[in-house]
């Protein structure tokens, strides 16, 4: 006989708690994936726990599984909680994260923010060297398209791998990044003095601090930087490399243009090995 697999036991160990559950956290992978998922909503359901809050961090790459929709099940919910794991959009957010479809992202967060308003969703962003740039830009898509009206831009940054470590940048191109964060501070903060505008992005304004405050720390010497610096060059070559398709120098312009010009300040015809 086959063993089960661990979801398959996981259930069996969970299911008789369910009907007293005041809260359950799913976590992924993509937990809306998981065939545990459905069993243990439906559990819930049943048993008429359905005051049970139920929160979730989820790439929304898909509202279905095996051809139930997920948005009917969550109707039936006092409170669920989506956490919308998206850093950046368009064809940068598709380097970042390998898979994702950003017009599919796209229409079903926007399916869940018209079909279920009172489900508490929002982005939860990750800030890395990939995208500390960029996520300004996207930040204020979040905020004119009302995405975050109801949750604080609270940021998680990328610390390990090192090479995927923002603080490890250089100092003038810190100094380039942190003008962008304030140029967009300054727009939310203009938004705030229009009568007219109805959400500012005034949450927003701590989290985007925060994040200033972070790339300004220093971490290791220059040397162990630079070194850092060099590697993420080659590992982001040799994704392009390997497939022609995660072409991050036409995906992440503003990227490719750092390196481009890192390489000009060195002196550098082409990146040493």
């Amino acid at each position: 006989n086959k063993p089960k697999f661990i979801h398959v036991d996981a259930y069996d160990k969970i299911e008789p708690f369910l009907e007293h559950a005041e809260e359950i956290y799913f976590a992924g992978g993509e937990p809306l994936l998981y065939p545990e998922h459905t069993k243990m909503l439906d559990k819930l359901v049943e048993t008429g726990n359905t005051k049970c809050r139920i929160k979730y961090n989820s790439n929304l790459s898909t509202l279905s599984y095996k051809g139930r929709d997920i948005i009917e099940l969550w109707k039936k919910f006092d409170l669920v909680s989506v956490g919308a794991s998206i850093d950046a959009m368009a064809q940068g957010v598709e380097f970042i994260r390998t898979n994702l479809k950003w017009k599919v992202f796209e229409k079903n967060f926007n399916r869940i923010k018209e079909e279920l308003p009172l489900v508490h969703l929002f982005p939860a962003p990750t800030i890395g060297v990939l995208n500390i740039e960029i996520f300004p830009e996207f930040n204020k898509y979040c905020i004119e398209n009302d995405w975050c009206k109801h949750a604080p831009f609270i940021p998680n940054f990328i610390n390990v791998p090192d090479w995927q470590n923002p603080k490890i940048l250089p100092d003038w191109y810190k100094e380039r990044i942190i003008q962008k964060y304030n140029m967009h501070i300054d727009w939310i903060k203009q938004r705030m003095d229009d009568p007219n505008i109805e959400y500012a992005g005034q949450n927003q304004l701590k989290g985007l601090k925060l994040v200033l405050s972070y790339l300004q720390e220093n971490v290791n010497d220059t040397d162990t930087n630079e070194k850092l610096i060099h590697e993420a060059w080659q590992k982001l070559w040799s994704y392009k490399i390997a497939d022609p398709e995660l072409d991050w120098s036409q995906s992440l312009p503003e990227l490719f243009a750092f390196f481009t010009e890192y390489k000009q300040r060195k002196g550098w015809t082409n990146w040493p090995d």
